[in-house]
C-alpha cells in the first residue's frame, strides 16, 4: 500500500515540476518571440487596412461616386451594410483602437471631400512602437526617427503615400494608414 502511495505522491510532483517548467518557458521567451509577435501583428493591421481601403475603393467603382470623409462610425456601417465588409477587420494590437477614414487634408469626421486613407490608431505602448517600426521597415524605412517624434497628419502622408505609420501629433498616438487606391 505504501508502494501504491508514494508511486501517486512521485507522479503528482512531477506533474508540478513539468507545469511549473511550462509556465517558465512561456514566461520567458526572449526578445526573438516578442520581434516574431511584432511582425505578425503589423501583418494583421496592415492587412485589415487593405481590406477596408479595398471596400472603399469597390463602392466607389460600384457606385460611380466617392464617399466623404464626414463620418468614419456611420460609413464603416455602411460598407457593412452594403455587402463590401462582412466585419470591421480587428485591430492586431490594440482592439479598442479607434478606425478612421481620412481624405487626402487629413481631416476624418466632419470632411466634405472623398476618404483617402483609412488608419488604425494602435496606440502609445512599446508594442505599438514595434508594430509600427516593422510597419515602417516593410516599406524600406529601416531606422525611421520619425517614429519618436509627433508628426503631423497631412506633412507626414504628404511625404509617404503607401501603406505606413507614425505618431500622430493630434493624439500622441501611433497611426497605422492605407491609401485607398493606392
Amino acid at each position: 500500500m505504501d508502494f501504491c502511495v508514494s508511486n501517486v505522491l512521485i507522479g503528482v510532483i512531477g506533474v508540478i515540476l513539468l507545469i511549473g517548467l511550462a509556465f517558465g518557458a512561456v514566461s520567458n521567451l526572449g526578445p526573438k518571440f516578442e520581434e516574431a509577435r511584432s511582425h505578425s501583428e503589423a501583418g494583421r493591421v496592415g492587412t485589415a487596412l487593405l481590406q477596408l481601403s479595398a471596400a472603399v475603393e469597390f463602392r466607389n467603382q460600384d457606385h460611380g461616386t466617392k464617399l466623404l470623409a464626414e463620418d468614419s462610425a456611420a460609413t464603416l456601417a455602411l460598407l457593412k451594410a452594403e455587402g463590401y465588409l462582412q466585419a470591421l477587420p480587428p485591430n492586431a494590437v490594440k482592439p479598442d483602437g479607434a478606425t478612421f477614414l481620412f481624405s487626402n487634408g487629413g481631416f476624418a469626421d466632419g470632411s466634405q471631400q472623398p476618404i483617402a486613407f483609412t488608419a488604425m490608431e494602435i496606440g502609445t505602448s512599446e508594442r505599438a512602437r514595434s508594430a509600427c517600426l516593422e510597419i515602417e521597415r516593410r516599406a524600406g524605412h529601416e531606422s525611421p526617427s520619425y517614429l519618436d517624434t509627433s508628426t503631423l497628419w497631412s506633412a507626414h502622408v504628404a511625404a509617404h503615400r503607401r501603406l505606413g505609420c507614425f505618431m500622430n501629433q493630434g493624439s500622441s498616438s501611433y497611426l497605422v494608414y492605407a491609401p485607398i487606391g493606392g
